[in-house]
């Protein structure tokens, strides 16, 4: 901006005021900016922001309150499986053979209330909001049964870890995960499986696999640079998945699996859905109930190994 621009843009303002206008008068109009700065503050700064862009833009219009559900109760459902019919063990088989396995369907139901007020007056769209996490809780469930589960009540079948002929491996050095340990567990699975195989873990067993390093001092983890493929733990795929915990063997230990997981079978039944205003529910709510039917288990047990004792802490 040349001299004489400055000028005009001063002249602008009238002298009494300008002296009035300093820092210290804030209340008073103190920080007015200069048209000719103004434009130049007010634009979007790269970098400045980065983290805002990722939250969710709730659009409000002339709405000045938007009212959210309590979600306490009803973020994550809980659910329940029926009494587990007994003996339903499956004739898992070490190698391919005609044998006979099966699937028997189990029941597991999921229960939640609403009350008639906020189904009247939400405006978040709080049915379909309760839908989609009742879908998410099923789906975790049932992955934790595929992964872990267990022979108790709650579980109507063991999942993979607790399948009595999928071989679990002991550390070399108990108490501490080494990148030899990585290499050991693929020579219990044989070759014929290893095109589909990819290791399974937790985030905790994920993050002590990224800082392993083989004996040359080259890491076991590595990046896809050119995101063709997933990230790799020597040479392999590997899944993140939670529904894994961290006190199989004990506090702070888990396991790491490595096999084709194509090989768990799994029945699932669909699901029903049913609501209830009847007596003997709370008054002025309504009462939903989701019934599902769904059964599972690792059918080649050779195709799969696991780690076992790995620590986390």
């Amino acid at each position: 901006m040349c001299i004489r621009d400055r000028e005009n843009e001063a002249e602008r303002y009238d002298e009494d005021s300008l002296k009035a206008l300093d820092l210290t008068s804030g209340a008073a109009g103190g920080f007015l900016v200069p048209e000719y700065y103004s434009d130049m503050l007010l634009q979007p700064r790269a970098g400045a922001a980065p983290c805002i862009a990722l939250g969710t833009n709730m659009p409000m219009g002339d709405m000045r309150i938007l009212h959210f559900p309590r979600l306490a109760s009803l973020f994550n459902p809980d659910i329940y499986w029926e009494t587990c019919i007994p003996g339903t063990t499956k004739t898992e088989s070490a190698t391919p053979q005609f044998d006979r396995p099966y699937l028997q369907l189990q029941n597991y139901y999921v229960l939640w209330s609403i009350t008639h007020d906020l189904l009247k007056f939400n405006n978040v769209g709080i049915d379909r909001l309760m839908i989609g996490w009742v879908a998410a809780a099923i789906q975790r469930e049932l992955d934790r049964l595929m992964l872990v589960g267990d022979t108790g009540d709650g579980d109507p079948y063991d999942g993979i870890i607790n399948t009595a002929a999928v071989q679990n491996i002991a550390l070399l050095a108990p108490g501490t995960l080494t990148w030899q340990d990585i290499r050991n567990i693929r020579r219990y699975v044989p070759s014929q499986y290893h095109a589909a195989c990819r290791y399974v873990m937790n985030q905790q067993a994920e993050n002590a696999c990224m800082r392993l390093e083989d004996g040359d001092g080259n890491p076991l983890w590595n990046r896809d640079m050119t995101g063709a493929r997933p990230n790799l733990i020597d040479g392999y795929p590997y899944i993140v998945d939670n529904q894994i915990p961290n006190t199989i063997g004990g506090a702070n230990q888990t396991v790491i699996m490595f096999g084709d997981l194509s090989y768990w079978l799994q029945g699932n039944g669909g699901q029903e859905i049913g609501m209830s205003e009847e007596i003997g529910f709370k008054e002025n709510e309504n009462w939903y109930k989701v019934v599902g039917y769904a059964d599972g288990f690792y059918a080649i047990t050779e195709a799969l190994a696991y780690l076992e004792a790995v620590p986390v802490a």
